[in-house]
């Protein structure tokens, strides 16, 4: 809950894994050791190291949505996906700014009864990321086009986590998962990523 895919021309840069291949463990008790059925492996923060619950029980609440010809906002709350405790609210918040290059920006607000451990905000592509510079990733397409991750190098910190997963077709695929730790948690908690598409070769 709070998965999405940021794609441009048909070319996904915030990406989904899709089915992995079909195994009995896949779909027996261990199902949810898989990262493409589980949380670990899509773009959903990870919370004093837990990971959204599986079944009907655990609910995101939409909050807001606004479309105008500006910016389309989307705001839910998924606090009801983690068996965090303390956690009472988590409201994550898209708005899309229907600019001539499109920009997203996504910004996650923490509510705590407590002072949380660990926050980490992940984002999953199927490209190599790079650093491009103190505050920005890149995500680079294959077409001269790649998309630029903004984020308050003060605030959060970036770690790129390399993995490989099983595809449908038994094949091994690597994936990449973009970990941004919250520096220093607290009670109240807001983090702010902004992506936006460069058109050049990186």
């Amino acid at each position: 809950m709070g998965q999405f895919i940021l794609a441009c021309s048909g070319e996904a840069f915030i990406a989904d894994l899709g089915s992995g291949e079909y195994t009995a463990g896949y779909f027996g008790a261990e199902r949810y050791t898989y990262a493409c059925n589980s949380s670990l492996g899509h773009s959903v923060p990870i919370i004093n190291g837990c990971l959204q619950e599986a079944g009907q029980a655990y609910k995101a609440v939409v909050q807001n949505v606004e479309l105008t010809e500006e910016a389309d906002v989307f705001e839910l709350d998924i606090a009801g996906a983690y068996t965090v405790p303390h956690l009472r609210q988590l409201v994550r918040r898209f708005v899309w700014h229907k600019s001539e290059k499109p920009v997203l920006e996504l910004v996650d607000t923490y509510a705590f009864t407590a002072e949380p451990q660990s926050i980490v905000e992940r984002f999953v592509t199927r490209t190599e990321p790079l650093q491009e510079s103190a505050g920005t990733i890149v995500v680079p397409g294959s077409n001269g086009q790649s998309l630029r991750i903004h984020y308050d190098q003060d605030a959060i910190h970036p770690v790129i986590v390399p993995s490989v997963y099983s595809d449908h077709f038994g094949v091994p695929t690597p994936w990449y998962a973009i970990d941004f730790s919250v520096k220093q948690p607290a009670e109240t908690t807001v983090v702010s990523v902004r992506f936006e598409y460069i058109h050049e070769s990186i």
